[in-house]
């Protein structure tokens, strides 16, 4: 069994410690964590630099399809996360790109909980954790994201074979859901693109409606977490988004019902 010391509920400190204690190569786990992190930020330009690339050319072809297919009834454009991806390295939105230290402290509570030996620790957390660099897809309707994944995952295929040698010679394979999954209360269709060398970055493929609830959500968390907001109960802010996150996914659901029926005319 796990050690009795080990934090049953979440808390950062005490975890740390845990950690500290029973896993002596990270020793001092923060510092050590952001010394990782930034090893990362460097050795992953090359690679976010390939996601633009690969996302440029998959945007390019389903915009010119999607009007074909959909008869100009799913209209509007993808935000690709290309600004970010080009940003300095010591840039705040660069840096954005990467999971905190804090949530990495978090996921390694998470990955540990259960275990009793071979902890997860900084050497080999590339390993187990396939959203260390992460980023995402906005796309103008929920209809549109799974468009998206759906050529995304057949990249290979829409991508002429010399441009895939020439600008995406570093991508292994690119695995993408069938359907949209549930991130956090909100609907959104996961890619992992793995590199070379056991190297991933997740891609999270979603509709302009989410992205709102998204940054909410975010915020709200963030606060709860300090104390800030009140977790539950009749008519608070928590409970009210989680009202507001069905309420928009229904709203969805009907608006690609309504496309489709007009498409089908």
């Amino acid at each position: 069994m796990i050690s009795k010391d080990y934090p049953q509920d979440y808390n950062y400190d005490k975890y740390v410690e845990w950690h500290e204690k029973n896993i002596k190569n990270d020793v001092p786990l923060i510092e050590n964590i952001d010394k990782f992190r930034n090893e990362l930020k460097k050795d992953y330009r090359t690679y976010f630099n390939q996601i633009g690339q690969l996302l440029t050319q998959i945007n390019s072809y389903c915009s010119k399809e999607i009007k074909i297919q959909y008869k100009d009834i799913v209209k509007g454009e993808n935000q690709l996360p290309l600004q970010e991806i080009s940003s300095d390295e010591n840039s705040i939105s660069y840096d954005n790109l990467f999971k905190p230290t804090k949530s990495i402290v978090d996921k390694l509570w998470r990955k540990n909980h259960d275990l009793n030996s071979d902890f997860i620790n900084i050497s080999n957390i590339k390993l187990y954790v396939k959203d260390l660099a992460r980023t995402s897809v906005v796309c103008p309707s929920l209809l549109y994201a799974k468009f998206f994944a759906e050529r995304l995952k057949q990249w290979k295929t829409v991508i002429e074979p010399d441009d895939i040698t020439k600008h995406l010679p570093k991508i292994i394979d690119v695995v993408v859901d069938d359907e949209a999954k549930l991130a956090s209360g909100y609907f959104a269709y996961h890619s992992t693109i793995s590199f070379e060398n056991d190297n991933f970055i997740e891609i999270q493929i979603y509709s302009q409606l989410s992205s709102i609830w998204r940054n909410l959500s975010h915020n709200i968390y963030a606060n709860s977490r300090l104390g800030n907001i009140e977790q539950e109960g009749f008519g608070k802010t928590n409970t009210r988004l989680v009202s507001l996150g069905h309420m928009l996914h229904l709203a969805e659901c009907e608006i690609e019902r309504i496309q489709k029926e007009i498409i089908s005319k």
